[in-house]
């Protein structure tokens, strides 16, 4: 391992979760040997507070300048001699390798991050020389170029051309729509169709109008140039011109072949301003409206009861729509930011030949989710938590400096296993009616607590602050570490259940797990208004603090796991070997 400091360098793109820290004003960095930390802007500089609605603006803000922060450190390094051998990033850091992203190093060609390094070349001029001149007046490029492109197009005047996966175009069909779209003189790209036909910059979809293109065409509102070739087609044509009124479709010659002036002319009746064009567009929109309609909560094409649904996936328990990650089925634009990343990486790793994940989880855990995946080898390296909770007391460090720890006197009187522990992270936004039925449950629980909530929030959202400060003790911001570890809390981290209360995001497939899977928690209910009640928050912390037999039997669990985490991390545990495994055979190797 002493190699890696010499022969080894790694950037590590990671994001810090408290919103309200800035990431280049972080004021107390740790000092360790070998690892030096670089904070960049996230555009917010601080003032972006947590707000779901918001997280969409924020998270483009964050990728915006964080890939140019990226692509400036790895320059940086290597004028200096000192290049980075491998980029290791989260989840939500994608785009850091995303096959899109192009790096200008001085002195070298264009790079790509991904190919480590190579020169991006798809082709050579002998191999196709006529392709390569087919179309002079469009703009060709790869498949992962297509969202940057986009963004630089105007509103409404990009065509999308696409006929599917298994539709087989004759060469003459293909010279006629390329030289249909010469003389028009647009561009076109070739892409994830709903991502590109939500974009504003498209303005027309030039389809075979098989039925999920033509779906997927209305429920995004985009106007059609029909192009049927076979199947179902014709039928689909026939109602998107005639019925739906949202598009034109061709017309073939006497010899049965779309000539380049009939594209020319659908096209032109789509794209140029004109009464034809504001009759399409206006029908387009009244399907889309339709569309979203039908997959509301009580739309017609959703009309059953969500949670009597059960979906099962291997690996997993059976799941309903409610266990899943929030931004898989809710119908909320805040979330679109989650599955794009999501999909963005996905993306990346189809691009590679059996990809290897670093994920944050160990063995006994998660066995059999470990091995689901034929295609991608997971490498299990958690858990991911300071060592403190592995007994281990030789590192501490805070990226910020606490005020004030009064709260820890506070603990340090309290009787063992006495305290509730109340902590919500730092981007979930709890309601103002959530906060008052937390604070009421306590309250009816009659045990000391310590609650961490944002600074305003208590004032803002709680009625009955004075009753709860006399409980228990409210505070803008504490040390976690430093609180699960202390002997008066009941935590997971030593071997004691949680109250499990979902609100986004993961949280909600973590919560069926640990109750359903790991059973060390409890989750609360939800009442019929979609709320939490405080008799509910009351039922939950009595089962885990009180010493019925339920919870002897999440406290049990809850140990047991414990003790297993601790083992995988410790020095010959299996995480642990997994990240000398990768130290070694990746990193110095460089055979991944």
């Amino acid at each position: 391992m002493e190699n890696l400091k010499n022969d080894c360098h790694v950037l590590l793109v990671t994001f810090q979760v408290k919103p309200n820290l800035t990431f280049n004003r972080i004021s107390k960095l740790p000092n360790i040997e070998g690892l030096s930390f670089t904070p960049f802007s996230d555009g917010y500089d601080g003032k972006f507070k947590g707000s779901l609605d918001e997280f969409e603006s924020f998270y483009s803000s964050l990728v915006s300048h964080g890939s140019k922060f990226v692509a400036q450190i790895i320059e940086s390094r290597v004028v200096e001699g000192r290049p980075f051998k491998r980029v290791i990033y989260t989840t939500f850091m994608a785009w850091n390798c995303s096959r899109d992203q192009v790096v200008d190093l001085r002195g070298l060609p264009r790079l790509s991050p991904e190919e480590n390094p190579r020169v991006l070349v798809n082709t050579f001029d002998d191999l196709e020389f006529d392709a390569l001149r087919a179309l002079k007046n469009l703009t060709m490029m790869e498949l992962e170029n297509y969202m940057d492109w986009l963004d630089t197009m105007t509103k409404e005047s990009v065509i999308y051309i696409a006929f599917g996966s298994y539709s087989e175009i004759s060469s003459q069909l293909m010279e006629e729509i390329g030289q249909g779209l010469k003389n028009k003189g647009k561009s076109c790209v070739g892409a994830h169709e709903v991502e590109v036909l939500q974009h504003p910059s498209l303005g027309c979809f030039l389809t075979h109008c098989g039925w999920n293109s033509t779906l997927e065409s209305l429920s995004s509102g985009m106007p059609i140039v029909a192009c049927p070739l076979w199947t179902d087609q014709g039928c689909n044509a026939k109602l998107v011109q005639d019925v739906w009124k949202i598009g034109v479709r061709v017309n073939a010659s006497e010899e049965g072949v779309v000539e380049r002036d009939e594209f020319k002319r659908c096209i032109d009746i789509v794209m140029e301003d004109g009464e034809k064009r504001e009759e399409l567009k206006k029908n387009a929109k009244k399907w889309k409206d339709f569309a979203k309609e039908a997959m509301k909560e009580n739309g017609s094409s959703n009309n059953c009861d969500s949670k009597d649904k059960i979906i099962e996936l291997l690996g997993l328990p059976p799941l309903s729509p409610i266990d899943f990650p929030s931004f898989v089925f809710d119908d909320v634009e805040g979330n679109n930011w989650a599955a794009e990343s999501i999909k963005r990486q996905i993306d990346i790793l189809n691009s590679k030949e059996n990809p290897k994940i670093l994920v944050n989880t160990f063995d006994d855990l998660e066995f059999d989710a470990l091995r689901i995946l034929k295609n991608v080898t997971m490498i299990e390296i958690g858990p991911s938590i300071p060592s403190i909770f592995l007994d281990d007391n030789s590192f501490q460090a805070d990226m910020i400096e606490i005020s004030s720890r009064n709260y820890m006197n506070w603990l340090d009187i309290m009787t063992k296993g006495s305290v509730i522990y109340v902590a919500f992270g730092s981007y979930t936004e709890a309601s103002s009616q959530l906060m008052e039925e937390i604070g009421q449950g306590l309250l009816k629980c009659e045990r000391p607590f310590l609650w961490v909530t944002r600074e305003g929030q208590i004032e803002e959202k709680l009625t009955c602050k004075d009753e709860l400060e006399k409980q228990g003790k409210l505070v803008s911001w504490c040390s976690q570490v430093e609180v699960l570890k202390h002997p008066s809390v009941e935590s997971i981290a030593s071997g004691v259940p949680i109250v499990a209360c979902p609100i986004w995001n993961d949280q909600l497939c973590n919560a069926k797990l640990v109750q359903d899977v790991w059973k060390n928690d409890v989750k609360v209910n939800t009442g019929d208004g979609g709320i939490v009640e405080r008799d509910e928050f009351e039922r939950c912390i009595e089962i885990v603090m009180g010493n019925g037999e339920e919870g002897g039997k999440l406290r049990k669990n809850a140990k047991k796991w414990s003790d297993l985490a601790k083992e995988a991390m410790k020095k010959n545990g299996s995480s642990a070997m997994n990240v000398k495994t990768y130290a070694n055979e990746f990193l110095l190797a460089g055979s991944w």
